[in-house]
């Protein structure tokens, strides 16, 4: 009898109750199964992320200005203040953790729902937060903080390819939290408006933003020094002392330089990569034009973090397509925007290989091995 209660257990046993037990079991999680699962339509998943935001809650076409239209509103003509007393919610969103935006609402809340209608590309919930961040909320909002969140929006509106909501966010905190500016923030937003094909507006917010400090404005000598000696003698008295502000400057420098070092490294690859090498050369140009202020500053290669064999290999695509003929017929005088191969190097790596001279020194195997690829194809052996 136990021998054939086993037998029945058994996955592969052919004894009759254990092929009607197994039939039963795959009936009943079928059933299961189709009863728990959700129906996905993705249709109607596009629909519903953006929902209403071309017509309910469109922006104004005048860039010139920051107020935007009126987002309508549930019925009656309550304030905020008789919404909120009602409970009545304000900016309704498709989140499940923060399902409403209201006065209550924190800085967290609203992060969480900026990442999730980033990843979810909810464009309804992107509109909406615009509205509560741009219209409902003041300078003092979060603390502070305020511009941190408008830089984040502005960085998924670019990921959803909404330039209307994201160049509202960046004049707006250019005009309100222009001293709370984070130069990572900036060079997010660079790569979201180069993602976009804004290159100009790139430029702008790069040169805005992320500008060289004035000379004489940072003193760089005895860097390494001072800022051993504070970590010697910390000062405790709760004053300012003009040895703490000078570092303090400093390292704002720097962190400056190295993040205006990466968004000009990113803005050449991708004008390589896509095949337009006057302005690649133009944006490697801005970056050798950093190398002496860069050593001023005692960076070195691990901290500036340049993708030089990334530029390379991009420049180097340029010179084989340019070999290939492929700006042979261009007439130079014809555009303004068009290439102009009268002005490039004899091999346009050569230009990447200066700015990686006027930079500290990087040791990669992977750099050089590229450097040596892009070079060598030049020479004809015989």
């Amino acid at each position: 009898q136990t021998q054939t209660s086993n037998n029945i257990n058994k996955v592969t046993s052919q004894h009759p109750e254990a092929i009607i037990k197994r039939q039963k079991q795959q009936q009943g999680g079928n059933n299961n199964t189709n009863s728990k699962r959700r129906n996905h339509n993705f249709a109607q998943r596009a629909e519903y992320l953006s929902e209403g935001t071309d017509e309910q809650f469109g922006f104004n076409d005048n860039l010139d200005q920051l107020t935007l239209t009126t987002i309508p509103k549930t019925q009656g003509d309550t304030t905020i203040d008789d919404r909120a007393a009602n409970n009545i919610q304000f900016h309704q969103l498709h989140s499940q953790r923060v399902s409403k935006l209201d006065e209550k609402t924190t800085a967290d809340d609203v992060v969480k729902a900026i990442k999730r209608a980033q990843n979810l590309h909810d464009e309804h919930d992107v509109v909406e937060i615009a509205h509560f961040l741009l219209e409902e909320v003041d300078q003092s909002f979060a603390y502070g903080y305020r511009g941190s969140l408008l830089s984040r929006l502005a960085v998924a509106s670019l990921h959803l390819q909404n330039y209307d909501i994201a160049k509202r966010c960046i004049i707006e905190r250019r005009i309100s939290h222009r001293s709370s500016m984070l130069p990572l923030e900036s060079a997010a937003i660079v790569r979201g408006l180069l993602r976009c094909h804004h290159t100009m507006e790139a430029w702008e917010v790069l040169e805005d933003e992320l500008s060289l400090p004035l000379e004489g404005s940072v003193q760089w000598e005895n860097y390494n020094e001072e800022n051993n000696k504070r970590n010697k003698n910390e000062m405790n008295d709760d004053e300012l002392h003009l040895e703490d502000e000078s570092i303090r400057r400093r390292l704002e420098a720097r962190d400056k330089l190295v993040h205006r070092a990466r968004s000009i490294s990113s803005i050449a690859s991708r004008h390589f990569y896509e095949m337009e090498p006057t302005e690649g050369i133009n944006a490697v140009g801005k970056l050798k034009e950093m190398g002496g202020i860069v050593h001023q500053a005692g960076l070195t290669a691990e901290d500036v973090g340049i993708p030089w064999d990334r530029l390379v290999k991009g420049a180097a695509l340029c010179e084989s397509k340019r070999r290939d003929g492929a700006w042979d017929n261009i007439d130079e005088s014809g555009d303004a925007t068009a290439e102009t191969p009268s002005s490039w190097p004899c091999n346009i790596v050569y230009t990447v290989l200066d700015a990686m001279i006027a930079f500290p020194s990087e040791n990669k195997d992977v750099t050089f091995e590229a450097l040596c690829n892009a070079l060598v194809r030049r020479t004809v052996f015989v």
